[in-house]
């Protein structure tokens, strides 16, 4: 069985217009469930280690309050969301 997840980036792919897109997609495949995993900073060493970036990812860690808003949005939207921390 396929479990759909979802890294959360802000900025990427949290606005609601996503959210609904992506619940649309899931409904449509017959899922009713989503895994979301919030953005963290622990791999951003590894990414410039890697492409020789010279400057960091300019992305905010999201607090609890933001993820878990995301996750209301797919409720609201048929999808069962379970969010890790």
């Amino acid at each position: 069985a396929v479990v759909p997840r979802m890294p959360l980036v802000p900025g990427a792919n949290t606005g609601p217009d996503n959210i609904s897109a992506t619940a649309h997609f899931l409904r449509e495949q017959g899922h009713r469930r989503i895994h979301l995993l919030p953005y963290h900073e622990m791999g951003s060493l590894k990414y410039q280690w890697l492409y020789n970036a010279h400057k960091p990812l300019l992305v905010n860690c999201p607090g609890m309050e933001e993820n878990e808003s995301v996750a209301t949005l797919f409720v609201k939207e048929g999808i069962d969301a379970i969010l890790y921390d």
